[in-house]
């Protein structure tokens, strides 16, 4: 158990110092979570706007323009909440909150998360959900965790998904089903869920939902899946020698 909590601080660390890789990497007009741009910009000494950025040497870098017309601007209309900003002690707590709910109700529990950049037709995982089945649903659980999740998967995949934070679609999936989805399954369809403008705060209580962080192992390229706009694999059934 503390060896898991110790390996989601290490690699929400990490996570933080691949933001800052691919960051500096990154073209001006890119559009990066402010979350993500408060951490590569503390490195750097340069306070965060919403408009411009002030180099050391004096170099302006707008943020926004005509060209940038497609690119969302980086504010959010509605604050997620406290206990679902993406700090570690929050990646603990839903941890937590998740292996408690399973080891009580089971995969039945449990659902697996998806992440998509609306302009294509990948797919990556993120992780898994969990909720108290009788007092929650899986619309409910993450509609709660939304930011959670996306703040994590642009984190997860910063060169695909951070430039489109607070645009991404989260899909779901049947919990454990990542090898019928490798195979391209056809009775598995993913299922588009819907951002709540209040979070589903009143409604949902942080202890009765949970989220297992999907994490790269050294090397692992993470994965992905093509799919539908209805959540049906694009692919062919990858079939198996007998």
């Amino acid at each position: 158990m503390y060896y898991r909590q110790a390996c989601l601080v290490f690699a929400f660390i990490a996570l933080v110092d691949n933001t800052n890789a691919f960051g500096n990497r990154m073209s001006s007009d890119s559009f990066i979570p402010p979350s993500i741009t408060k951490s590569i910009n503390s490195i750097h000494h340069i306070p965060f706007t919403n408009q411009r950025i002030r180099q050391p040497h004096g170099t302006a870098i707008s943020l926004s323009s005509d060209a940038d017309e497609n690119i969302p601007a980086p504010v959010k209309k509605t604050p997620p909440p406290r206990d679902m900003n993406y700090i570690p002690t929050n990646i603990v707590r839903q941890l937590e909150n998740y292996k408690n709910i399973r080891n009580v109700g089971g995969a039945d529990t449990i659902n697996d998360v998806y992440v998509r950049d609306p302009e294509t037709n990948v797919f990556w995982f993120a992780g898994k959900v969990a909720r108290c089945t009788g007092t929650v649903s899986l619309e409910q659980a993450v509609a709660r965790q939304w930011n959670f999740i996306e703040e994590h998967a642009c984190r997860l995949r910063v060169a695909e998904l951070s430039r489109k934070f607070g645009t991404l679609e989260i899909w779901t999936a049947p919990g454990d089903s990542e090898l019928d989805v490798a195979y391209n399954r056809p009775h598995i369809q993913f299922v588009k869920m819907t951002k709540r403008p209040d979070y589903c705060v009143k409604e949902v209580k942080a202890v009765e939902i949970g989220f297992e962080s999907e994490i790269y192992e050294e090397g692992e390229e993470g994965f992905r899946t093509l799919r539908t706009e209805d959540g049906l694999p694009m692919n062919d059934e990858i079939q198996t020698p007998e």
